[in-house]
């Protein structure tokens, strides 16, 4: 396998790795309270603003919005369909409860299998749009899923991919065989009316490194 760092010595690996670690807590520093803001940019570029105090880039041609999802309906008209949909709930996780009580800055407030089937996501969808659902390595989190989310959102399983988390050398950080696995699921979903075959690839695997920022997802799509 291909070593990406090869060209570094270790101490500059190490520099790299304090100046992340520094950055990462003043991330978690401004990241934690922005409040409830909403707006758009309908330019052809990125814009760079500045909300309570803290810089945003905004990309070309969107809407956004940072409000609780459960009250999508107040703030986002039915009226809107997307054709796709990448979704990264914060599923009910043991490492954040453990990291509430050591470092609470560092953590998120979790929601349970039943408040993310209560978000009303099936309102956003049309007959051809594709849905993208991050899952954490939970049994229960995947079986809730399969037999009781993807239908009441009204979709349907299309395909299942995989991201393998490995460090500096390319190896994975832990066995595959052991109960904490080195990869995340990523399942891939469509509205159940939607008969049209090979939409998207049913299986992939995308190898690279985690960040140091939790939660923080390498890119799905590639030019």
């Amino acid at each position: 396998m291909l070593n990406l760092f090869e060209s570094f010595s270790d101490s500059e690996i190490d520099t790299y790795k304090n100046d992340n670690f520094n950055l990462l807590n003043e991330f978690y520093k401004i990241s934690c309270n922005f409040g409830d803001f909403h707006g758009e940019n309908n330019t052809e570029y990125g814009q760079i603003t500045i909300i309570n105090e803290i810089s945003f880039l905004i990309p070309p041609k969107c809407k956004f919005f940072n409000k609780n999802v459960i009250e999508i309906k107040k703030f986002l008209p039915e009226s809107e369909k997307f054709d796709f949909i990448v979704i990264d709930p914060p599923w009910k996780c043991r490492y954040i409860k453990r990291l509430k009580k050591t470092f609470d800055q560092k953590s998120y407030n979790m929601m349970t299998n039943d408040e993310i089937s209560n978000i009303s996501l099936r309102n956003y969808t049309h007959k051809s749009s594709i849905v993208i659902i991050w899952a954490t390595n939970s049994e229960t989190h995947e079986n809730f899923i399969k037999n009781s989310l993807l239908e009441k959102w009204d979709l349907k399983q299309i395909g299942i991919w995989h991201w393998i988390k490995v460090d500096k050398t390319g190896d994975t950080f832990c066995s595959f065989e052991g109960n904490k696995k080195p990869y995340e699921k990523i399942f891939i979903a469509t509205h159940f009316k939607n008969d049209v075959k090979d939409i998207i690839e049913k299986e992939i695997s995308i190898v690279s490194q985690s960040s140091s920022i939790h939660s923080h997802k390498p890119q799905l799509l590639s030019k």
